[in-house]
């Protein structure tokens, strides 16, 4: 059984329900979540914000919070390129 399918059973077998925030994933949990038959008892909300006007404004994220996880995004992205976190672009 894949992961999304042992979340929605383990979601909808208690009766829970879920809301997604995401953003450099675009949307793909809860993409992956819906396409599991049966997902729509148990999925609630998604939201997609990029912007920092939408992630304080819609999902009530401090400013503190983005800052320190832009900073360990950019060092992921970085390694995840094959790119050293003080490397220049090439």
């Amino acid at each position: 059984m894949d992961v999304s399918r042992q979340v929605v059973s383990f979601l909808s077998s208690r009766g829970l329900k879920l809301a997604t925030a995401e953003s450099c994933t675009a949307g793909e949990i809860a993409s992956e979540l819906a396409d599991v038959p049966g997902s729509g008892a148990c999925l609630d909300v998604g939201f997609v914000t990029y912007s920092p006007t939408g992630k304080a404004g819609f999902l009530g994220v401090r400013n503190e919070t983005m800052e320190l996880l832009s900073k360990f995004e950019w060092v992921r992205c970085r390694v995840k390129c094959g790119r050293k976190p003080g490397e220049a672009n090439t």
